[in-house]
């Protein structure tokens, strides 16, 4: 064993957090467009907002996206 620990998340492709944040690829480079559908998404599915079964592993994957 190295002693590392837990490896950290994995970052998505760039055509993976387009696809998960629902950024069409023309909007792909614009950065308003990118960050008012993070907003949006992350608004939809906080666990202290939305009560729906998912709803926070599909905001982790939400962050995933950006990050």
């Amino acid at each position: 064993m190295s002693g590392r620990g837990a490896p950290g998340p994995r970052r998505m492709t760039r055509g993976a957090a387009r696809e998960v944040l629902g950024v069409g690829p023309g909007e792909a480079g614009d950065r308003r467009a990118v960050k008012r559908a993070y907003r949006a998404a992350a608004r939809e599915h906080h666990p202290d907002v939305s009560r729906r079964a998912g709803a926070e592993a599909r905001f982790i994957e939400v962050r995933r996206g950006v990050a």
